[in-house]
C-alpha cells in the first residue's frame, strides 16, 4: 500500500523546524559560552564545525516555509470548509519534532568527533531545550502572521473571486449583453441638422 504524500502544511512545518532549530543552535551557545574564541574551540570539539555552512539550508528553508505558509493562507481564504491545523497545534508539532531533532543532533554531532555525552550537562539540556521550544514558538507565529497577510492579498485578474467579495463587486456588462442591447433597443428618430433647417 503505497505511504500517503505529506502535505504542504506537514513539509511547511518540516522546513521551519530545520530554521529555527538551526537558529536555536545558534542562540544557545552564545548563552552558554558568550566568550566567542572559546566558543569556537568548544562548537569544533563538540562537532559543531558545520554550523557555519548550514546556513543556507535554513535559508532556503525558511524562505519554503514562509511561501507555503502565504500560499496555505490564500488558498484557504478562497476556499471554505478547508481550515487548516490550529496554530497551538501546530506549535506544538514544530516543538516536538525540534526538540526531538535538537537531543538527536547533538548525540549523533559529539558521537561523530568522538566527544563525551556530558559535556553537555544538565544545564546546558535545560537551556537548550528552553531555547528550542521558544523559537518553534517564534517561528510558528511568523507563520501565522505570513499566512494571514497571504489570506488578504488581492486575487490575480481572471482567478475566481472568494464569496464575499463576489458580492459587493460590481458585475462589469458580457459582450453578449452589450450587443443584445445594441440591438433591441429602439432607434429614435433623427432630423436634419439646425443649422440646415431653414
Amino acid at each position: 500500500m503505497p505511504r500517503p504524500k505529506p502535505s504542504v502544511h506537514t513539509l511547511m512545518l518540516a522546513a521551519a523546524g530545520i530554521c529555527s532549530l538551526w537558529a536555536g543552535h545558534i542562540v544557545q551557545y552564545q548563552l552558554l559560552v558568550p566568550d566567542e574564541e572559546l566558543r569556537i574551540r568548544f562548537l569544533e570539539k563538540t562537532g559543531h564545525g558545520y554550523l557555519p555552512w548550514a546556513l543556507p539550508v535554513a535559508i532556503m528553508a525558511g524562505l519554503f516555509a514562509a511561501a507555503a505558509a502565504a500560499a496555505l493562507g490564500y488558498a484557504r481564504e478562497r476556499r471554505s470548509g478547508n481550515p487548516l491545523p490550529s496554530p497551538l497545534s501546530s506549535g506544538l508539532k514544530v516543538a516536538g519534532a525540534q526538540v526531538g531533532g535538537f537531543l538527536a543532533l547533538e548525540t549523533a554531532e559529539r558521537m561523530v568527533a568522538g566527544a563525551h555525552l556530558d559535556s553537555l550537562g544538565w544545564r546546558a539540556l535545560i537551556l537548550s531545550t528552553g531555547v528550542q521550544v521558544l523559537g518553534a514558538a517564534v517561528a510558528t507565529l511568523v507563520l501565522l502572521v505570513i499566512g494571514t497577510l497571504g489570506a488578504a492579498l488581492t486575487p490575480l485578474p481572471g482567478s475566481k473571486l472568494p464569496r464575499r467579495a463576489a458580492e459587493w463587486m460590481p458585475q462589469a456588462p458580457t459582450a453578449l449583453h452589450c450587443r443584445s442591447t445594441l440591438w433591441t433597443r429602439p432607434f429614435a428618430p433623427r432630423g436634419p441638422p439646425q443649422v440646415l433647417t431653414v
